[in-house]
């Protein structure tokens, strides 16, 4: 809740731009006063009265016959930046159904059907029940056409709108140093991130001092970015990490393929819906439009989970109930509800307790899902303060104390223990006497040895108790004993009661090292000051919290599509570097500030360990390390690229149909036979190296031309795990090899169709060894038209009869994929 402090106007490349500062307001403060108060004020600006004059037209409504055009756009903007909408699943089923309810409730009314007089009053009202009824099913006809038209642009599989790598200089090769030695903007960026004392280019010397920098492809031309993938072999399994800018469900979506069911852990910290959390998500949803925000992204994240994955979120008391109704909905198993002393403080609250705990839930896809061990805290350690060969213990009376602790309870854990004159153990060799209910001793006791039994003296009435452990157990183990004489005389048992640091965590954490506030926002603040994110959660808590959903396995992979800053990308860092284990990563942030903090947090994270107001303290621990960064189309994009076209044929053979015939096409067909093409055309895959989509920039909507990477988009539709990217557009062609995920072996080959024609394209193929005798692949994909040969006859060295390849088009499969038409996968 802000309002607008209007700064002076200035203009810009010939455009006119209206800066907004903004403060808090208060409360009953309206949107509608505000759009006004910014009017007014733009409007008195002198630069507006002499070049903008165009402002100030009219543009009325029946409600406001005075607004101007200016007042239109202000109102618009403002809509759409703080309405929530939701897009139904089967609006017309719904509505239908509500009209039926509302006839049968509301405008039938049996009473007049009793009281009528004649039965032409009965036709009459059903009449104007069956004309009511038609009127409004085609109205549902025609809202639910559009509802469905947004629900399959929404479903749609999002382009990846750029990919780019960050990798440690130590993977890339050498050849390469003088390029990136070249870069000013690299050298630049390191300055920034605090891993350079100056901005000023250094030489290949300098790089290969400096292993753990790491090469930004996002600051290199698209040659240098190819040269590098060209030389990483086995592309996808060497790269630790993958951050995606977008929309959790939609990122989602397009990763389902490559990721089905590989993910082990899931970690999310995702908005509490209350004041207290301060964040760019919007808080103060109602309760039905968080289920569905949470409900979607979890549900869509089920696609990645193996059986045994498990699920552990943060939450507060607000949505704590709602979240583990969705949670055990999509991973039935519960494994645990721990509560975390996450505010020691406590948090100041007006006519209520003050909270200082957090919960965070785990649960599980199957039976199949465990927690694991997340080791032990000081507390725990203090009460095992020896160490010998098999770990801390604490020595503990070994006469059994507490409930089933009595002879009568367990008799055969009633027997003596021979205490040597030196104070070592022996239990004698016995014989249990079933109509005595007692051992029998077997072995004679020597003079100097005392025995001693589990008899306890309680206000002076001696008391037949039992031992801790059984007999034999004792004499497999006499190092775990010992005997000990107390202040009054008596002799003793003692047994090692050990730690277990294996242990399952409990529902009670309370390091002091899990408070947001107290670590998390300092954590942050060193290594990426001025964040804005007020209580980020710290690394040792989602550390902790991803060893007990599965990460303690040193090769999982696990994924945050609530990322916020970036903890859990370090916290799979810093566990790695613990470990040296080869956990991987995937965090999906929308935030403005992925750029900002999610990617610089990960490349600092990963040059070192220790950071102090943004600058590194430990650059010797460096980690070899690579992630891929993809920025993805969103919604708004896919809205903002649509556009309904309706070519010549078409409108002909709409004029020659009846007048129900049209309505009919109106309501139910057109946006679907009128959109399809305008977001991607089988023509656009003639030139794919430069499709472009207008793509927003900014939250207000501006939008930029921009490429974007079909390669990619469908590398991740069909789910190739990628081993080798060769991109030769001088050359007018790429290949891709990798695995699709049924251990297929796949090659994609790109070309521009202009420039590689099919002769030229039966040269590259010779040239690549794309043929029916080449078994090397199972499957190739190419796009645009082609005359190569798919089968060729052995020779009967080989063995004769006929070698088939299956050559596919990428067209039919990309369109299918992506938008749920064409040929199938």
């Amino acid at each position: 809740a802000f309002e607008e402090e209007i700064v002076p106007v200035a203009e810009e490349d010939g455009d006119l731009v209206i800066r907004f500062e903004y403060r808090a307001f208060p409360a009953k403060t309206t949107q509608e006063s505000l759009v006004n108060a910014a009017v007014q004020a733009v409007l008195a600006d002198d630069a507006v009265k002499t070049r903008w004059l165009d402002l100030t037209t009219r543009a009325p409504t029946d409600k406001n016959p005075q607004r101007t055009v200016l007042e239109k756009h202000l109102t618009t903007y403002t809509q759409k930046n703080t309405a929530d909408y939701f897009i139904h699943k089967d609006l017309g089923t719904f509505l239908r159904r509500e009209l039926d309810f509302y006839v049968k409730n509301e405008v039938m009314n049996l009473d007049d059907v009793q009281d009528a007089k004649s039965f032409a009053a009965i036709e009459a009202n059903l009449r104007m029940i069956q004309c009511l009824r038609q009127i409004a099913r085609d109205l549902i006809t025609f809202l639910a056409s559009i509802e469905d038209f947004q629900k399959k642009l929404w479903l749609k599989k999002k382009f990846v709108v750029a990919a780019h790598y960050c990798v440690t200089l130590d993977r890339v090769p050498e050849p390469l140093y003088e390029r990136i030695a070249a870069n000013p903007a690299q050298w630049a960026q390191w300055y920034g991130l605090g891993m350079r004392d100056s901005a000023v280019p250094g030489t290949a010397a300098d790089l290969k001092a400096q292993p753990y920098l790491m090469v930004d492809t996002a600051l290199f031309d698209a040659t240098f970015r190819a040269d590098l993938l060209k030389a990483i072999a086995d592309l996808d399994a060497s790269m630790d990490g993958l951050i995606v800018n977008g929309d959790n469900f939609q990122a989602l979506n397009l990763l389902s393929e490559r990721y089905r069911q590989r993910v082990g852990c899931l970690y999310i910290d995702p908005p509490y819906n209350t004041d207290a959390s301060a964040i760019v998500y919007k808080n103060g949803y109602k309760d039905s439009s968080w289920n569905c925000l949470i409900n979607q992204s979890v549900g869509s994240a089920t696609r990645l989970a193996t059986s045994k994955s498990i699920i552990c979120g943060s939450i507060d008391d607000a949505e704590v109930c709602n979240f583990r109704t969705i949670l055990q909905d999509h991973f039935p198993k519960q494994v645990g509800v721990s509560v975390v002393k996450a505010n020691p403080q406590s948090r100041k609250t007006s006519g209520k307790f003050s909270p200082v705990h957090e919960y965070v839930l785990f649960y599980g896809r199957s039976d199949e899902s465990l927690p694991s061990s997340i080791g032990y805290d000081e507390k725990k350690a203090q009460r095992y303060p020896l160490v010998d060969d098999e770990g801390r213990y604490s020595w503990m009376n070994f006469i059994r104390a507490g409930n089933a602790e009595l002879r009568t309870d367990r008799p055969k854990s009633f027997y003596p223990i021979w205490v040597n004159a030196d104070g070592s153990l022996h239990v004698p060799e016995m014989q249990w006497n079933e109509d005595n209910n007692e051992y029998d001793i077997l072995e004679e006791c020597p003079d100097n040895v005392r025995v001693v039994f589990p008899i306890k003296n309680e206000d002076g009435t001696l008391i037949e108790k039992r031992w801790q452990r059984g007999h034999r157990r004792v004499k497999s183990e006499y190092q775990e004993y010992r005997s000990r004489i107390d202040s009054s005389g008596n002799l003793n048992i003692d047994f090692k009661t050990r730690m277990d640091a294996d242990a399952a965590p409990t529902t009670w954490w309370d390091k002091g090292e899990y408070a947001s506030a107290n670590y998390g926002s300092p954590e942050l603040e060193a290594i990426v000051p001025g964040s804005g994110f007020d209580y980020p959660k710290t690394v040792s808590f989602v550390r902790d919290c991803l060893l007990a959903a599965g990460a303690v396995a040193r090769d999982s992979i696990c994924l945050d599509f609530f990322a916020g800053s970036g903890t859990t990308g370090q916290a799979v860092i810093a566990a790695n570097r613990g470990d040296q284990g080869r956990r991987k990563y995937i965090l999906i942030e929308q935030g403005g500030y992925f750029d900002t903090a999610v990617k610089p947090r990960m490349q600092k994270a990963v040059y070192s360990e220790r950071w102090s107001s943004g600058r590194s303290q430990s650059a010797e621990a460096g980690l070899s390390h690579g992630f891929k960064v993809l920025k993805i189309e969103s919604y708004e994009d896919t809205l903002n690229n649509l556009t309904l076209a309706r070519d010549p044929a078409q409108q002909g053979l709409l004029e020659r149909m009846g007048s129900r015939a049209q309505d009919e096409y109106l309501m139910r067909y057109m946006l679907d036979v009128e959109g399809r093409g305008s977001l991607l055309s089988i023509e656009d895959f003639t030139k794919p190296f430069e499709f472009e989509m207008d793509i927003a920039v900014d939250s207000a909507g501006a939008t930029q031309r921009t490429k974007v990477d079909l390669i990619e988009t469908f590398n991740y539709l069909i789910g190739l795990t990628v081993k080798t990217i060769d991109i030769q557009q001088r050359q007018g062609f790429a290949t891709v090899e990798g695995n699709l995920p049924d251990g297929k072996r796949a090659l994609i080959l790109w070309r521009d169709c202009e420039r590689i024609d099919y002769d030229a394209l039966t040269k590259l193929c010779d040239r690549l060894a794309i043929n029916p005798g080449d078994t090397e692949y199972d499957i190739v994909y190419i796009n645009g038209d082609h005359n190569l040969p798919t089968r060729l006859q052995a020779s009967e060295v080989e063995g004769g009869g006929e070698k088939e390849l299956s050559i596919r088009q990428i067209e039919p499969i990309f369109l299918n994929a992506m938008f749920g038409y064409g040929e199938e996968v």
